[in-house]
């Protein structure tokens, strides 16, 4: 085996160790990414492309690191990424990149996401529909922790107001998920009622009013909890 071959095998391995590590919830934010930006549906993203997925993500990389990029991880030459390359190429980015970029990545993606108009500010009905869905926020409370970090008190969030209301936000949010994953018992990616009953039992809920609540949060009535179900679940019990 030549020294090309061996690089990316090792290469490869890499890859296939990040995958492992990922959730399904995260292969499907990468594949999300992936799709938005492979505009003609044929499963490859050139390097024009790959631009636009990096900034999406919060990325800041310049011609020459894309260059890079498309040259280290294209493996059949052909001149663009696969889904697996794509994945291949976010394995290097996230062991080649520093913790704080990766913050400010997160940051910067988060502030696009809750931007909807992309005027540059986060109004208090952007804000309340991520804080609704992730959080399960009434106006109320959305309102109070928008008006919390609005500092100049112009009624909207600016990037710098933005930042310390989302390491905020994001405390909350990882709180959240880690009580859901404490839930799902089997990583299915939803909660079981089977899944809910033996700690909502240690707080003395019987097994039908476990069933009832369940069923009161089980919005498409499949028999089990969704995260953004069972946020709903967690806030309003």
């Amino acid at each position: 085996m030549d020294l090309h071959s061996s690089r990316q095998k090792a290469k490869k391995a890499k890859a296939d160790e990040f995958r492992a590590k990922l959730t399904a919830e995260q292969v499907r934010a990468y594949r999300k990414h992936f799709e938005m930006f492979d505009l003609n549906g044929d499963g490859v993203i050139s390097s024009k492309e790959l631009r636009k997925v990096s900034k999406q993500m919060g990325y800041r990389l310049n011609d020459e690191q894309i260059e890079t990029i498309m040259k280290d991880n294209d493996l059949d030459s052909n001149g663009f990424l696969s889904f697996e390359e794509f994945l291949m190429a976010m394995a290097t980015n996230f062991t080649n990149t520093s913790d704080e970029e990766h913050k400010r990545a997160d940051i910067r993606r988060r502030f696009s996401e809750y931007d909807r108009d992309g005027n540059g500010v986060v109004t208090l009905e952007e804000a309340h529909r991520i804080l609704q869905k992730e959080l399960g926020f009434g106006e109320k409370q959305s309102i109070e922790l928008v008006r919390r970090y609005d500092l100049n008190g112009d009624g909207h969030l600016d990037y710098e107001e933005f930042v310390c209301f989302y390491t905020k936000v994001k405390t909350k949010i990882d709180r959240v998920k880690e009580m859901f994953n404490e839930f799902d018992k089997d990583k299915s990616g939803s909660v079981s009622v089977a899944e809910v009953k033996p700690m909502l039992r240690k707080v003395g809920l019987s097994d039908e009013e476990i069933e009832a609540l369940v069923v009161k949060h089980d919005r498409n009535h499949d028999g089990e909890l969704q995260y953004d179900e069972f946020v709903s679940f967690l806030w309003h019990s």
